[in-house]
């Protein structure tokens, strides 16, 4: 079994700034990443008892976003082969945070997902949602979120991981030879 992290991304280049995280995961634990791009399906209105669509959902129309999506996905991936990373794509239509989790729970070679937040809270978070949160409330295996910044002219934070000291569980992104020895469990540093 070839482990891989999952990486969802919403086609943005805010939601792209968990890459550096990911691959620098990916580079120490010896993993590959599986991109994965979700075409939410918009769903329609009913007026006076026609449907109105609400966004573009004609059936060509819903397949042009999948091949965006997946070409979308194919040049981030040739950027992080270039690094030297086996990387998988995959787009799919649906509801992203059902998606994500279904593709991390039914796939065993994810055992990671590593995605990007905008770390909202209170009523924003109540009223947007949070597909993150989401996710994190029923993920399958680890998860990394990364909260993304707005400003584009600040500097990247240094992503350059060498161990990662401990898991909750057996995670295999976990080298416990490096791992400090604590007196309690109370004083553990956890992931």
């Amino acid at each position: 079994m070839e482990r891989k992290i999952l990486v969802p991304l919403d086609g943005s280049t805010l939601a792209e700034q968990v890459l550096p995280y990911a691959a620098a995961l990916a580079q120490a634990t010896d993993s590959g990443l599986k991109l994965l791009r979700v075409v939410e399906v918009i769903p329609m209105m009913h007026t006076l008892g026609w449907p109105i669509p609400i966004a573009t959902i004609a059936a060509e129309q819903r397949q042009a976003d999948l091949a965006d999506a997946f070409q979308y996905l194919q040049n981030i991936a040739r950027n992080l082969r270039a690094e030297g990373l086996e990387v998988d794509v995959q787009s799919c239509e649906g509801d992203p945070a059902a998606m994500i989790l279904a593709r991390a729970s039914q796939d065993p070679d994810v055992t990671m997902i590593a995605m990007a937040t905008h770390g909202r809270s209170g009523v924003s978070r109540w009223t947007f949602g949070s597909v993150a949160e989401r996710v994190l409330r029923s993920a399958p295996v680890p998860l990394l979120l990364v909260r993304i910044r707005n400003d584009q002219d600040a500097e990247q934070p240094e992503s350059d991981y060498t161990t990662v000291a401990e898991s909750p569980d057996d995670s295999p992104f976990v080298d416990r030879s490096m791992a400090p020895s604590y007196e309690s469990t109370s004083e553990r540093k956890r992931l």
